[in-house]
């Protein structure tokens, strides 16, 4: 494991390999929320029926105002359509502005009740259900409208509550709705994962506590054979209420042993409809159940299950890496320390493999590089090199030490401390970089599992020690960027 990563530098005068770069490395490595596992490979390539909508209160339907614009309309008819359209974009302004003040000010709406039962399901809701480009493209920012203006963390008590019992309905309705756009669907799951009973306080300093009705409707779109990315939304908002109960001292959380069961059974290949999955949904969702499980898996049949992932080599490294990390954020009270004992070594294990991906990875990106310059450019770049400076090494004993060497050597006191190798060949900084952040996520992650206070008591405290010191000595040394190692072991042989 203290191996450095290596690439090579080429000496043209003697085509030696010279190690002139260590490199610790590693990357952010979980995808977080990039959960588009391609909507358009979901969506069907055409509508057998059509799309269903929910409509616009006539007060605030500028949509079908902008629809009637023709191009042999007069001045006179435009002016009179364009003030229309201003008249209902006003009226819209002025009731987001009135809700807006009632819900954060006293929080008492009963003044704005018309207004409220009117407009949120004449405008908010409807919106968010159109299917016209410029409604789908811009779906995010509809959703986080409607969290900053109706649901922020300044709407609190009754009026808070009196959003969400207005709200979870229609959303509910929407996910369910079979005929609704699926990009719609997607995002009444998403919104239902945003959904706070309580919100956070920045001033008390105390977590949000996530919608329990909103969870329930998560639940029951994640365990049921639904579109493959309503699944992905909804598991993405339970990972958010898991990542949040997991802070509480006593879990609040409902209907775990439902989700755990879902999760378990998708990771072994057995989810709810999986067998009309494509492969880069599977994986993902398989990636996001470990994940989650971490948070809430305490079963020795969720134990097994990561712990056979962690140790299959054949398995992808990004979900070696995730299910090492939910073994370190599991609580393993009541677990058989048989059955994490061999977790040190596998740990260890993993991150050698991911150490020995990079060091390959670098070197075949470098062989790249040379070949695309013959290739394309007809630049030999172990002839002529890409470096800034040339290839230079500390000059060591090499007067032998004894007097009158620099006469012998003919060297000048200019250039006595350094030999020139020749050309270097330098692969792009990115690439170095990229690496060492990938690498020092990993060791990162493996120190912190090793390092779990679940996990300490279960296993071999010497191995441990021993793994953790080399983790942390590995993590700093990994700052310091490309070393030319030939200052650290020059032979002159």
């Amino acid at each position: 494991m203290s191996n450095l990563i290596r690439f090579t530098s080429i000496d043209d005068s003697k085509r030696r390999k010279i190690i002139i770069a260590g490199a610790w490395i590693l990357a952010s490595c979980i995808l977080m929320m990039s959960m588009c596992v391609s909507l358009a490979a979901q969506q069907p390539a055409a509508q057998a029926e059509e799309v269903q909508t929910m409509k616009f209160a006539d007060a605030y339907d500028m949509k079908k105002l902008e629809l009637q614009e023709k191009a042999s309309e007069t001045k006179e008819e435009s002016r009179a359509r364009r003030a229309k359209v201003k008249e209902v974009r006003d009226r819209i302004r002025a009731a987001e502005k009135q809700i807006k003040f009632a819900l954060e000010g006293s929080g008492d709406i009963s003044s704005v009740r018309n207004t409220f039962n009117a407009f949120m399901p004449g405008y908010v809701f409807a919106r968010m259900t159109q299917t016209d480009k410029e409604t789908l493209a811009t779906l995010g920012e509809i959703r986080e409208e409607f969290i900053d203006d109706y649901l922020s963390e300044k709407v609190r008590g009754g009026a808070r509550q009196r959003v969400i019992q207005t709200t979870l309905p229609v959303l509910q309705s929407i996910v369910n709705g079979d005929k609704f756009d699926r990009a719609v669907r997607l995002n009444a799951v998403l919104t239902l994962g945003m959904i706070d009973s309580t919100p956070a306080s920045r001033r008390t300093n105390t977590l949000p506590q996530p919608s329990a009705d909103a969870l329930r409707v998560l639940t029951q779109v994640f365990t049921s054979d639904v579109p493959l990315v309503l699944k992905i939304g909804a598991l993405s908002g339970i990972q958010r209420h898991a990542e949040i109960d997991h802070l509480r001292t006593q879990s609040q959380m409902a209907g775990v042993n439902s989700i755990v069961n879902e999760a378990l059974s998708i990771v072994q290949g057995q989810g709810t409809g999986s067998d009309n999955w494509p492969p880069e949904g599977k994986y993902w969702l398989k990636r996001r159940c470990i994940q989650v499980l971490g948070f809430l898996g305490q079963s020795e049949a969720v134990v097994d299950e990561l712990v056979k992932i962690a140790a299959d080599k054949d398995e992808s490294k990004w979900l070696r890496f995730d299910a090492i990390a939910a073994l370190g954020k599991m609580k393993l009270t009541g677990v058989d320390a048989q059955k994490v004992a061999n977790v040190p070594k596998l740990v260890g294990e993993f991150v050698a493999d991911s150490l020995e991906f990079e060091s390959v990875d670098l070197k075949e990106k470098l062989d790249n590089l040379i070949a695309t310059n013959i290739l394309y450019d007809d630049v030999d770049l172990e002839k002529e090199g890409n470096a800034d400076s040339g290839n230079r090494r500390p000059k060591r004993n090499i007067g032998l030490g004894f007097p009158g060497s620099e006469e012998l050597t003919n060297q000048s006191s200019s250039d006595k401390d350094e030999i020139d190798l020749g050309p270097r060949v330098e692969i792009p900084t990115y690439h170095l970089n990229n690496s060492r952040r990938k690498v020092k996520i990993i060791a990162y992650t493996a120190k912190r599992t090793l390092e779990s206070e679940s996990l300490k008591p279960l296993v071999d405290a010497v191995l441990v020690a021993k793994l953790t010191t080399e983790l942390g000595d590995f993590i700093d040394n990994s700052d310091v960027g490309i070393i030319d190692l030939s200052t650290l072991f020059w032979s002159p042989n």
